[in-house]
């Protein structure tokens, strides 16, 4: 308290981060830091409240210089919960456990909801995008939907190695890299590393993109008749 605010405020971000690194492995959190990219519908759930308030600022502040524009409760009181996860636009939001019937609860979650499960270290990747493609048919919809989806999973397990491999490169590409073998690393090391990455990534994300990166699709309503 004796600091300035801004000292405060890098100190809260750094601690934030560290729960964050600590409570999650490199590629279930990245694929958490991509479907926050995407502005997708995200629940975070522990026993613990603190951590849920931690985790939710510290992902906040790897979205610079971008931000999240949308719902966003860290602490969700149950008598809202079942309300809120039917909000119809992107937000994140934190469901203490030791509510009642926040089990039961979250059986019936919808499913086009990425839950955090906070306390087992796992990130469940929604089912269905909260974005609608534009599609002629259903099935057009959930193949687009389907492939998006692996992308994403693709996308999060390269994204991870490269973060595993910054933390510790002799610890992740072992045999067998479990959430476990990090508990050696030194967390600001941890820290060091998502921070770093994530925001190359977003630099890279809003450089722009090259014209070889466009799909560009002519359609014309001119019959052969005509022509």
């Amino acid at each position: 308290l004796e600091q300035p605010l801004v000292n405060q405020e890098k100190a809260f971000e750094r601690s934030c981060l560290e729960v964050l690194v600590e409570s999650l492995s490199p590629i279930p959190l990245s694929l958490l830091f991509i479907t926050t990219l995407l502005e997708q519908k995200i629940v975070f759930t522990s026993s613990r409240r603190s951590v849920l308030v931690s985790m939710i600022a510290g992902l906040r502040s790897l979205l610079r210089p971008l931000g999240w524009s949308h719902l966003i409760v860290p602490i969700v009181p149950s008598s809202l919960a079942n309300d809120l996860v039917h909000y119809p636009a992107p937000f994140i939001l934190g469901i203490p456990l030791d509510d009642k019937g926040s089990m039961d609860f979250l059986k019936r979650i919808p499913e086009n909801i990425t839950l955090v499960d906070v306390d087992a270290g796992r990130v469940i990747l929604t089912k269905q995008f909260s974005h609608h493609f534009e599609s002629k048919t259903n099935d057009d919809e959930k193949a687009s939907a389907t492939a998006l989806r692996s992308q994403v999973l693709h996308l999060a397990e390269n994204l991870g190695n490269v973060i595993g491999a910054y933390q510790s490169d002799s610890v992740w590409r072992c045999d067998s890299p479990l959430h476990d073998s990090f508990v050696e690393v030194d967390p600001a090391k941890k820290v060091e590393a998502i921070q770093k990455i994530a925001h190359a990534f977003i630099r890279e994300l809003t450089a722009g993109v090259n014209s070889c990166c466009y799909w560009i699709e002519e359609e014309s309503d001119v019959t052969k008749s005509q022509v």
